[in-house]
C-alpha cells in the first residue's frame, strides 16, 4: 500500500497533468471561437444580416475600409478609412454603405475567405485570412456545369488580407478591429510581413 507521502505526489502530478489538459483545451476552445467570429464575417456581409454583423464586434470597434491610397486614382474613400461600427447599423450612417451593399449583392458580388489562421494571446486573439471578392461576370460565355444548368461563371474582383484583433468579452469573443490590405505595393507588404510576424 502506497505511503501518504506516495499518495500525496501521485495526486499532485495527476493535477499537474490534468492543467495542462484544461489548458490545451481552453487554448483549443478558444481558437475555434475566433475562428468561427470570422469565418462568419463575410457570409453575414453577403447574407445582408448587417444586425449580427454589428454585434460581432465589441463597443467602440473598428472596421477599417481599403486605405485610399491602395488605389490613389480611382477609390473615392472617406478621408478616414476607419469606421466607427456602431455608426454602421441600418438606420443609422451607415445604412447608405449597406444599401451599397446589397445592390452590389444583386449583381452578384461575394466574398470567398481563406482559411482562418489564428493566435490567442490570453484575452487577445489575432485571426489572419486571404479573401477573394468576386462578382457574376455577364461579358462571359455561358458554360453549362452539371448539375447546374448554364452559368456564366465569376470573376476576381480583389483578393486581399483581412486581420483582425479579437477581444475576449463577457459574451464571448468579439471583433475589436478589422484591417484589410490589397496584397500590391511597398507599404502594404511591409505591413502584411508585421502582421505575419504575429502569426
Amino acid at each position: 500500500m502506497a505511503s501518504a507521502p506516495d499518495l500525496l505526489e501521485r495526486v499532485s502530478a495527476l493535477e499537474a497533468r490534468l492543467g495542462v489538459v484544461e489548458a490545451s483545451a481552453q487554448d483549443a476552445q478558444d481558437r475555434l471561437d475566433v475562428l468561427n467570429l470570422v469565418a462568419a464575417s463575410a457570409y453575414l456581409l453577403d447574407a445582408h444580416s448587417f444586425q449580427k454583423r454589428g454585434e460581432q464586434f465589441v463597443p467602440g470597434g473598428v472596421f477599417e475600409l481599403i486605405p485610399k491610397e491602395t488605389f490613389p486614382e480611382v477609390a473615392d474613400w472617406p478621408e478616414t478609412s476607419a469606421l466607427d461600427v456602431e455608426a454602421m447599423v441600418p438606420g443609422k450612417e451607415g445604412e447608405e454603405w449597406y444599401e451599397e451593399m446589397r445592390v452590389a449583392g444583386k449583381r452578384g458580388l461575394t466574398h470567398f475567405p481563406s482559411i482562418v489562421h489564428v493566435t490567442v494571446h490570453g484575452d487577445r486573439a489575432v485571426a489572419i485570412q486571404h479573401i477573394a471578392v468576386l462578382e457574376r461576370d455577364p461579358t462571359a460565355e455561358p458554360l453549362h456545369v452539371p448539375p447546374h444548368g448554364i452559368i456564366r461563371g465569376f470573376r476576381t474582383l480583389m483578393v486581399s488580407v483581412n486581420h483582425f484583433e479579437c477581444a475576449r468579452t463577457p459574451g464571448g469573443w468579439r471583433i475589436a478591429r478589422r484591417n484589410l490590405r490589397v496584397n500590391t505595393g511597398v507599404e502594404a507588404r511591409r505591413l502584411l510581413g508585421e502582421w505575419a510576424a504575429e502569426a
